[in-house]
């Protein structure tokens, strides 16, 4: 995990974090009277009629605290099988009704879906947030059927902590960065107290050192709390 970018500032802390995510998806594919069936363990229909019925995979990110931005991108698709069909033929979900009908058409487009990672959100509640996505168990390319075993997720997101009872009044600004850059930031945290706000620097290493946690991630979480 990288170093996060923190800053304090009108009594709440923000800070960008990245964390990887590992999903598990092994699909299996199942062949019968010239139609493909994609299945597997938490995997369900999310297409609409006219496209592949690949099957995706529900991915809910829980995070303490409220996070208000999101991005991510893919680190390593890990591909399971390569399946050839020509013409190629998928199952599709055929009306919205009950029970739903399916039938067999040959593939009306040749790529599909467009983007195998499908950011759909943030939910918040009880003093977390949720990060969703979907994520597909495989791709149609011209022809190609291919089918992921696991893909790997780099998520940044922007996160916030609300004011509490500061351990620290005299500190309206905390600047914590690795020691490589520490040198850089000593104009801003000048500048801040020639304006009158209490800034300090504080380095990744020296908290890493001084604070307890399971994980870098944790330490530096247990030191805003004690700042703040």
């Amino acid at each position: 995990m990288a170093s996060p970018s923190i800053f304090v500032e009108d009594g709440m802390i923000f800070f960008m974090l990245s964390i990887v995510v590992n999903i598990n998806l092994s699909p299996v594919v199942q062949a019968k009277d010239g139609r493909i069936f994609i299945k597997g363990e938490e995997l369900f229909s999310h297409t609409l009629v006219g496209y592949p019925d690949i099957p995706v995979k529900s991915v809910v990110i829980p995070v303490d605290g409220y996070v208000k931005e999101v991005d991510f991108k893919i680190l390593h698709v890990d591909t399971l099988e390569i399946v050839k069909s020509s013409p190629p033929f998928l199952d599709f979900p055929q009306v919205l009704s009950l029970p739903v009908l399916r039938h067999a058409e040959p593939v009306k487009t040749s790529r599909f879906p467009e983007t195998i990672v499908e950011f759909k959100g943030i939910g918040h509640g009880s003093g977390k947030s949720y990060i969703q996505f979907v994520v597909y168990s495989g791709e149609f390319r011209h022809g190609m059927l291919t089918l992921f075993r696991g893909i790997s997720l780099e998520v940044n997101y922007v996160h916030r902590i609300p004011p509490g009872n500061r351990k620290n009044a005299a500190l309206d600004y905390a600047i914590i960065t690795s020691p490589d850059f520490a040198g850089f930031f000593e104009p801003l945290k000048e500048w801040k107290n020639q304006k009158g706000i209490k800034t300090e620097i504080f380095t990744t290493d020296s908290i890493y050192s001084n604070y307890s946690g399971r994980d870098n991630q944790e330490k530096i979480r247990n030191f805003i709390k004690y700042i703040h």
